[in-house]
């Protein structure tokens, strides 16, 4: 749920479980969902999930989902409290319900807290000191058995999970007594532990987390080693974390700037999902289709003699360019990269952006960030670097093939002694084919290989796909004769053959193509470098009959060869309000 929308299901998704994406732009996914959001998977592999029912009532309500996309209604249950005299019924209620289903007893258990005050009798410390947690269980969802309380008579507590490790079993819950009257524990998520499902559960840990923490949901991390504990903090209104290698500790502070969730985001529940979930999820309710809605660009460039970084402009619609940061780089260099040019960014279909750039040798630089404004520390990809006859990396991009659903990365390199017969068509004693490799996590590459050879010096390859065809734009660097011009090739594979090139759609002395779709119209970007014309740009509504429309596009002053990607009204507002 949200701040706004509190009592509510909202999805956000994770690759790594650190850094979360908003899905549905921030709406809502069922309507008729009340409560503190927590979705298990049962032992049918569905998922299930509880809350209460919207009209009020007394009854925990179940839903059920195979694709955490479509859920339907499946019980409410009224746990039968007659045997609990000491609970006030006229404040009858179940809050916070949470569940969990245990594979070696073959049982759910459900919790949830409940207050034994009234809290039109009592203070507020009495009232949510007056808190109990107590559990049913169930075999099949329908009946359930007696609640019973699940710690000590006199501990308050709320927001309790239960998750099982080892041979044991871990309530992670809220100490709910004031600070006031129980330091330093008051008001802190703790742990306790119990040989069996239902108990009992005693050695209640130290806090985990600071005072006035609430709502704890555990998820493993991804390489298997250890854990996340995320909580809230509720006075504050966000998001803490804690790491540990152990389930019992001991537990370290998660720092802000290593994780990052939607700001708007409170009270709910983590679960691990698999890779097709994920996918799911993503393409039905993830960016690509808030895109379509939205008309906000960003633009990333360098400047000359580019050793300074990258710099960012925004634009809502896609030709006045508005640079951000008063005109300071928006990625700087890395220790000893003393060459940042030619970026390309992309958004990633699963999560997240990537940035590639010239460094200017055998490598090229990489950042990733999950938000555009964050960004990790840039670092080199050692492309070629172990061939002695390579003389450059230039103009690195990628595309993100679905049918393999691996990134194919792809720039110009001149190899000496390579393609002998072209030599001398440029004067600069470069003889550039373009080159690709593979990767599907951005650590391990295939080996790089010729990916496009027109028979003579090509430069700068940009891909864009409409329908089932791939659209590649290259500058011809051949200046023996004269052409230093940008050209278009097709083809129904990304990985060719690739038909014949295109007459050339700009002038000489051009370069830095950049294709992307405006609404029905192909917009490619590109650099007259020499006459001093800077970013031009052409129209098209087929790509192949082109018009000129550098009269009506605006940069600031030096923006060279870079890379434009649509963005969303949030990013978009994200980066504004982010200039340092």
């Amino acid at each position: 749920m949200t701040t706004d929308d509190y009592g509510t299901l909202h999805y956000s998704i994770s690759k790594d479980g650190l850094h979360w994406n908003s899905l549905l732009n921030g709406k809502r996914i069922l309507e008729d969902y009340k409560g503190h959001p927590d979705i298990i998977t049962g032992h049918d592999g569905k998922f299930y999930l509880v809350g209460n029912p919207k009209e009020g009532g007394n009854k925990i309500r179940i839903w059920k989902s195979t694709d955490l996309l479509n859920w339907e209604f499946l019980t409410d249950l009224k746990p039968d409290m007659s045997q609990l005299s000491e609970f006030d019924s006229k404040d009858y209620w179940h809050g916070a319900p949470k569940m969990f289903y245990d594979i070696d007893t073959k049982k759910y258990i459900i919790t949830w807290h409940f207050a034994t005050k009234n809290r039109n009798k009592v203070s507020a410390d009495e009232y949510w000191g007056s808190m109990r947690t107590l559990f049913v269980t169930s075999t099949n969802l329908k009946e359930v058995s007696m609640p019973k309380r699940l710690f000590d008579k006199d501990f308050a507590t709320i927001d309790v999970i239960i998750r099982k490790f080892n041979n044991s079993y871990y309530a992670i819950l809220k100490d709910e007594r004031a600070p006031s009257q129980e330091w330093p524990t008051g008001k802190s998520i703790r742990l306790a532990k119990a040989p069996s499902l239902e108990g009992p559960y005693s050695a209640i840990s130290p806090s985990i987390s600071p005072n006035f923490r609430e709502a704890p949901t555990l998820i493993p991390q991804r390489n298997g080693k250890g854990y996340y504990l995320y909580f809230e903090q509720y006075p504050g209104i966000q998001y803490e974390m804690a790491i540990a290698t152990d389930i019992e500790g001991p537990w370290y502070d998660g720092y802000a700037n290593s994780f990052s969730i939607p700001k708007e985001a409170r009270h709910g529940c983590m679960l691990p999902i698999n890779e097709e979930q994920f996918e799911k999820l993503n393409s039905t309710l993830g960016d690509s289709n808030d895109l379509k809605n939205e008309s906000k660009w960003l633009y990333v460039g360098f400047k000359d003699p580019g050793d300074k970084g990258l710099w960012f402009s925004t634009s809502e619609d896609g030709y006045v360019w508005n640079e951000l940061n008063n005109g300071k780089a928006w990625v700087n260099p890395a220790f000893r990269m003393n060459r940042m040019r030619d970026p390309f960014i992309t958004r990633d279909p699963r999560q997240g952006f990537h940035l590639l750039w010239t460094i200017g040798n055998q490598k090229m630089g990489y950042a990733h960030s999950n938000d555009l404004v964050h960004w990790s520390t840039p670092q080199t990809i050692p492309v070629l670097a172990d061939n002695p006859n390579v003389k450059n990396v230039w103009a690195p991009e990628m595309f993100y093939d679905q049918a393999t659903k691996k990134w194919f990365i792809y720039w110009s390199s001149t190899i000496k002694g390579e393609f002998p017969e072209t030599e001398g068509q440029v004067k600069n004693d470069k003889n550039h084919r373009i080159y690709y490799m593979t990767t599907d996590d951005f650590k391990n590459f295939t080996k790089p290989t010729v990916f496009y050879n027109p028979g003579f010096s090509v430069i700068d390859a940009t891909i864009i796909k409409e329908e089932d065809t791939f659209y590649m734009a290259v500058k011809d660097e051949r200046d023996v004769p004269l052409k230093k011009n940008i050209r278009i090739t097709t083809s129904k594979s990304i990985q060719g053959p690739w038909s014949e090139l295109s007459a050339p759609i700009t002038g000489s002395w051009t370069e830095g193509p950049s294709l992307f779709k405006k609404d029905d119209t192909y917009v490619l970007y590109f650099d007259h470098y020499n006459g001093g014309k800077g970013m031009q740009a052409l129209k098209s509504k087929n790509l192949k009959n082109w018009k000129d429309i550098s009269e009506k596009v605006q940069f600031a002053p030096e923006s060279k060869h870079g890379s434009f990607i649509k963005i969303t009204s949030d990013e978009f507002n994200a980066l504004k309000r982010a200039e340092f």
